[in-house]
């Protein structure tokens, strides 16, 4: 657009920086164009004398003068005004001048009252403040209504306050920056520092008395209404002297050479307390060590004893000569403690030499069978037999599912002959027959040394294993039950 004729003239060029020529041509030539979406209807008849959209203006002919009143006369009014143009911008890339108009008349240069007063200086200040709701922004402290909205950033460093102290914190070789504060105590006319000579911290809730902590004679003590006082005050002295002197006027007189004897006797709940063994009630309560080690010395106790013979038993291979058994129902235990084998033959025969072993058996679910059932005897008229407890001679059997232990695992073995003894001349029976009545077969002999021990559902007898009959036995076992 230029600025050299009354009217501006313009030179149109395509993309490609060539100047666009004017007149009919092909598509590919032309200038792609819109009809607008009100355009009123345009008539489809393109006679030279048809009105085009209803107006007096006919299309006319291309052979029409640009001061035609028809379509084609005006489109080369329009096309001849777009041609004529400056001399200086016949060829184009140069930038146009243009001159700023109102829609009335063009801005110049000596009109500055026609632009906006906010041009200044070549800068146009816009009214941030009404845009901000304000309509006179301006520079100094506001109310917090009248002040731009702002906010800290995530990462901004400590900003410091107006008048802020700040301490290291960090014992170590590190730093670590706090500020300090203060106390302020009401007072009147406004607040105080608190925490100074003038204005203490106190721990007394009314704020008015002496501090609890002083060396002052006439200070009172804790609040109350006695002072401390001074060593020089009686004892009826209402001070914490005075007092502390009665007390020490009110203590025993057990408060010998600065030790307190008191009487322990009394404090047990004895009034005369002495030396000697007492019973529970009377002696002193005390409690061993978790690892004292003390020896007991265990009086002798004497368990119910029992005794059972089974007298003149002939022999046999392989027989139960006497049996005890203690069923598991009995809740006891006995201990076989003595047995004797005496032999009762008198009558000639041809004896032998008779094996009998002493053996254990177990696992039995019934008592043993056969035989005859003996009575044990008590050897203290108070003592009771466990339930179930079984004693037998002959028993042809050892009780359903009983495990007999083998004659080699023999608890006790004795050898003796079976041949007769009697008055006259003193033989080999006559000499065992003396010894065999005065001493037993097998007796516990010392403390350290267990009996034959029977617990429940377990038995043991005495068993002849030579096969021969010839002689008779008197047998006899001495129990012990708990």
């Amino acid at each position: 657009m230029s600025q050299g004729g009354t009217q501006p003239r313009v030179l149109i060029y395509d993309s490609s920086g060539n100047p666009i020529v004017f007149g009919n041509t092909t598509q590919v030539n032309s200038i792609p164009v819109t009809i607008a979406s009100d355009q009123v209807a345009v008539a489809s008849k393109n006679a030279s004398g048809t009105q085009v959209d209803g107006h007096s203006a006919t299309l006319g002919s291309t052979s029409d003068a640009d001061t035609t009143n028809t379509v084609i006369g005006r489109l080369k009014q329009i096309i001849t005004t777009l041609l004529t143009r400056a001399a200086d911008r016949t060829s184009a890339p140069a930038p146009f001048a243009s001159r700023l108009s109102d829609g009335t008349a063009f801005y110049d240069a000596t009109k500055t009252g026609q632009l906006p007063g906010a041009l200044v200086g070549g800068r146009l200040d816009a009214n941030t403040g009404a845009w901000l709701g304000s309509t006179a922004p301006t520079v100094g402290q506001k109310a917090m209504s009248s002040c731009l909205p702002v906010v800290v950033a995530s990462d901004q460093s400590i900003i410091t306050t107006r008048g802020e102290v700040q301490l290291d914190y960090d014992t170590g070789a590190g730093t670590q920056q706090l500020s300090v504060r203060g106390i302020g105590l009401p007072a009147s006319g406004g607040v105080v520092a608190g925490g100074t000579s003038t204005n203490p911290l106190r721990t007394d809730p009314t704020g008015t008395t002496a501090q609890p902590v002083t060396s002052a004679a006439s200070s009172q003590a804790d609040g109350h209404s006695a002072s401390i006082g001074a060593t020089t005050d009686l004892a009826a002295s209402n001070t914490v002297i005075g007092r502390l002197k009665a007390l020490v006027a009110a203590l025993p007189t057990a408060l010998v050479g600065g030790r307190l004897d008191i009487n322990n006797g009394s404090w047990l709940g004895s009034t005369a307390p002495t030396v000697g063994q007492k019973t529970g009630a009377s002696s002193i309560p005390v409690v061993l060590p978790s690892d004292q080690t003390v020896p007991v010395t265990q009086a002798p106790s004497e368990e119910n004893t029992f005794t059972v013979i089974a007298l003149g038993v002939v022999i046999g291979n392989n027989k139960s000569m006497l049996s005890i058994y203690n069923p598991t129902g009995s809740g006891r235990t006995l201990k076989l403690r003595e047995y004797y084998v005496r032999n009762a033959q008198t009558t000639a025969v041809t004896g032998v030499i008779s094996d009998f072993r002493l053996l254990r058996f177990n696992g039995g679910t019934t008592a043993p069978s056969g035989g005859t059932a003996l009575t044990p005897q008590a050897h203290s008229t108070d003592n009771t037999l466990g339930v179930g407890i079984d004693c037998r001679t002959g028993a042809t059997a050892l009780g359903t599912g009983a495990v007999e232990a083998a004659a080699t695992a023999a608890l006790d073995v004795m050898k003796i002959s079976s041949d007769e003894w009697g008055p006259g001349t003193l033989d080999q029976e006559g000499s065992q027959q003396t010894i065999s009545n005065y001493l037993p077969a097998r007796v516990k002999r010392d403390s350290t040394q267990q009996p034959f021990v029977i617990r429940g559902n377990e038995g043991i007898h005495l068993k002849h294993i030579v096969n021969s009959t010839a002689g008779s036995f008197d047998i006899i076992f001495i129990f012990s039950q708990v």
